[in-house]
């Protein structure tokens, strides 16, 4: 037995190659595959996208320090859960001609798509009642509430095959969320102005309190018993120095309280620019660099940061300048103050020092209290202006803007190009991945030289295919006039002839070939017809004889007159010559089967087989058309009769197995085996196989 390689793996190049030699099945899946996405573009249902956004603020430092209501949930989580709550979609969908458009969505759908209508979809939407929990199973499969990121943008969307559906989904959850947070957010904004209010009186009244008192120990410092200031020059200075003081630090005032109102204007523009510049952020990772929404995002930043910068110039320069100068000038009356006490102390008398030097003390501390306490009621009122500043304490975060859905003008599904893109890619994939499997598990006849390699046998002849023409044993007439006009099929009949020749080796002449097959339709008969034929025109005198006696086909294939037939000589009812058809012109005589017989391995074993063997040896060539190797044994028994067996197989049909099998079972029966022919052969494909 000849060793069964892998000869899948034995053939020559590599995936490209593989490709090649499977071009058809490439091209057929790729097409079908290509077909099917060019169809889903115009199949599939259309479906559009509205995209809306809200911004919260996060809780901020002062409440971090604070027990939350609900620990280890940051803001936008607690507004995601708001978002996706069945309370806030019921509110959304009774807003004034939601509950119509979704109807009217769902109709749509439904006379559009072939499977809403095996559903009966159209009927189910008379149940989207307002309210409903229909409604709300209809809308909540198609939204899309989520945080972009890790920022505090909350993305809400809405996908429908109507975009005016869409965009007013969008807006109704939106607005439904903001009227919500609406009525939490004044009363916050009421309780931290209540107070800041309550903590400027408290510190007006200690700030009056302490500077009445201020007056009194400077007064007392003058009428001090010890006379602490015996210039009289030294306490009028001071006097003027704490009244210019006392004007500076009302001018600081005064421009402080002019600067704070334009300073405010220019805060709120900052934070509504800060919010955009996040939305702007958070569409540029989703969107493309020329989507409309982005530009007009982007656009909108533009003009607040030129309303920033407008705001800013508004503030008065003069008042600044004042701002500026008081600053100035009250640092300066203080040094001039502290030389003049430096200047005092070097006069106080010594009985009176200790009760001067606690005063002075008294004095310094308390004007460093009216400073600060000044300073303070300065910020709060500033912040008095905006109360909206402060960071709220508990609960979840504030919303700081909140930007509607725009009309969606291109759908979000199918998209042509993309879509079109990945199903090239899974075709190719796909077509690829085809070709490759059928490549690597064709186990058929492709290479003479992977045959001879497997069997140690040569490959005499590649019998090219005959196109138009089906060149199996069932039609075999009209095949024999398309080999003698076809000049391949000449030459590989003038090879085989010619190996046959030299294939005795000068010792023993082969003049009776048995051509057989591992099976049918290989092409059998038409070759010991064409060999027989060929040899008979190159002047031979050839007997062909058909020995399938269970499928005959010479008498119709070539028009044979009467004849008894092999049937009739392996009974003995006739003598081979008798049943012999002579040929009329310069061909082969041929000895048709007659009748189909199942006993034909009986038949076989007869005498008779000597008679018929000294008839076929009164010509110079006798070919055999054997039956198939497989299942029965009338082949074997016929090659030991035969000076040589040709095998012939099919390409790319016949097993490579049942090729090498049927040469070893010929080797069995003690037959000979010459070679092999291989038919059908393509001659445009084979160069594909055939290693260099």
């Amino acid at each position: 037995m000849s060793p069964a390689l892998p000869i899948a793996a034995a053939r020559p190049g590599g995936f490209l190659a593989a490709i090649r030699r499977r071009g058809a099945l490439f091209a057929a899946v790729f097409c079908i595959l290509l077909g099917l996405a060019i169809g889903s573009v115009f199949l599939l249902p259309v479906r559009y996208v509205a995209t809306g956004a809200i911004a919260v603020r996060e809780l901020g430092p002062a409440a971090a320090g604070k027990p939350q209501p609900h620990a280890g949930v940051s803001d936008p989580d607690a507004q995601l859960l708001v978002l996706r709550s069945p309370r806030l979609l019921r509110a959304a969908t009774q807003r004034p001609g939601v509950a119509e458009a979704v109807v009217a969505e769902c109709r749509y759908d439904a006379a559009s798509n072939p499977l809403s209508r095996l559903r009966r979809d159209a009927v189910a939407c008379d149940a989207l009642a307002p309210g409903s929990a229909a409604l709300l199973d209809h809308v909540q499969s198609r939204y899309r509430i989520a945080q972009a990121g890790t920022s505090r943008i909350l993305d809400v969307s809405y996908r429908s095959p109507l975009p005016d559906t869409a965009q007013r989904m969008v807006n109704a959850l939106i607005a439904a969320f903001l009227d919500e947070q609406r009525p939490a957010q004044p009363a916050h904004r009421d309780d931290t102005t209540a107070v800041i209010r309550d903590e400027l009186r408290r510190l007006e009244d200690e700030l009056r309190g302490e500077i009445a008192k201020l007056g009194d120990l400077r007064a007392a410092e003058t009428a001090s018993v010890g006379k602490p200031m015996p210039a009289p020059q030294i306490p009028d200075r001071l006097a003027s120095i704490r009244q210019r003081l006392s004007a500076a630090e009302a001018a600081r005032d005064d421009a402080a309280a002019r600067l704070a109102q334009p300073l405010r204007r220019a805060a709120a523009v900052r934070r509504e620019l800060q919010a955009v510049s996040a939305e702007v952020e958070r569409a540029s990772r989703t969107l493309g660099p020329k989507h409309p929404t982005l530009r007009e995002l982007r656009r909108e930043r533009d003009a607040l940061q030129r309303r920033l910068a407008a705001e800013t110039a508004r503030v008065p320069a003069d008042a600044r300048k004042a701002h500026d100068a008081a600053t100035a000038a009250i640092a300066s009356l203080r040094r001039q103050m502290e030389a003049v006490r430096a200047e005092s102390r070097k006069e106080i008398v010594p009985s009176a020092a200790p009760a001067f030097a606690t005063d002075h003390g008294a004095i310094e501390a308390l004007q460093r209290s009216i400073d600060g306490k000044r300073q303070r009621i300065a910020d709060l009122a500033q912040r008095l202006g905006m109360p909206e500043a402060e960071p709220r304490e508990a609960g979840g975060g504030e919303v700081l803007a909140a930007s509607l859905a725009e009309l969606p003008s291109r759908p979000d599904f199918p998209k042509a190009v993309p879509l079109l893109a990945a199903w090239f890619a899974l075709a190719f994939l796909a077509a690829a991945g085809a070709a490759l499997l059928r490549d690597r598990s064709d186990r058929t006849v492709r290479a003479a030289s992977d045959l001879s390699a497997l069997t140690s046998l040569p490959v005499l002849a590649q019998m090219p295919r005959l196109r138009g023409v089906r060149a199996a044993t069932g039609s075999p007439g009209g095949a024999l006039q398309r080999i003698q006009a076809d000049q391949a099929m000449q030459d590989a009949l003038r090879k085989l002839f010619a190996s046959l020749a030299l294939a005795g080796g000068g010792k023993r002449d082969i003049r009776r070939i048995l051509v057989t097959s591992p099976g049918r339709s290989e092409g059998r008969t038409l070759t010991a017809l064409s060999l027989a034929q060929f040899a008979a025109s190159a002047g031979r005198r050839v007997l062909a004889i058909e020995c399938d006696l269970r499928q005959p086909s010479f008498a119709q294939a070539l028009a044979l007159g009467p004849s008894p037939g092999l049937v009739a000589v392996l009974r003995g009812d006739v003598p081979p010559e008798a049943a012999i058809v002579k040929s009329a012109h310069a061909g082969p005589d041929i000895l048709p089967a007659g009748a189909p017989r199942m006993d034909s391995t009986e038949l076989f074993m007869r005498l008779q087989m000597q008679e018929l063997m000294l008839c076929a040896d009164r010509y110079e060539l006798a070919v055999f058309d054997g039956p198939p190797i497989a299942p029965l044994m009338d082949a074997p028994i016929l090659a030991k009769y035969a000076d040589g067996v040709l095998c012939c197989t099919r390409w790319g049909q016949s097993p490579i197995a049942a090729t090498i099998a049927a040469a070893d079972a010929i080797r069995e029966a003690d037959g000979r085996v010459i070679g092999f022919v291989i038919t059908a052969v393509d001659r445009d494909r084979q160069g594909l196989f055939e290693r260099a």
